[in-house]
């Protein structure tokens, strides 16, 4: 995984573009031999490895090479553009009903059980 992300951070870096100041990102033009490359399931792909680079487990610069790469397939793309918005939306449909239901769960009291008497130990043995 750290290969892919490497190799996605490594083409898009390496174009000799100018960053757009406003985006962060380099123009499309200069990026659209990868761009043209990449459909709707490598769009998944790159989401489900940005999931994982959010938590740490994709490389130092994963989020930023992920989140890049995504952006200007959205960019690029009015298709991979709608997934990636329902991408989002499931997400915070997912963050919603996890809360909620945090939220109506009841709490979970455990007493301290009772020590054993010698009449309890001897029926252990048996």
């Amino acid at each position: 995984r750290d290969g892919v992300i490497t190799a996605l951070d490594t083409h898009v870096a390496g174009i000799k573009a100018p960053v757009e100041p406003e985006s962060g990102l380099f123009p499309l033009q200069h990026s659209l031999d990868l761009l043209e490359l990449m459909g709707a399931g490598d769009a998944c792909f790159l989401v489900e490895l940005l999931k994982l680079a959010v938590v740490g487990r994709a490389g130092e610069h994963g989020k930023q090479a992920l989140s890049r790469v995504l952006k200007s397939l959205g960019q690029a793309n009015p298709e991979i553009a709608e997934i990636l918005l329902e991408f989002c939306i499931t997400e915070l449909e997912d963050v919603v009903a996890e809360v909620d239901n945090q939220r109506s769960a009841e709490p979970v009291c455990q007493g301290v059980p009772p020590s054993p008497t010698p009449s309890m130990l001897a029926s252990w043995d048996k």
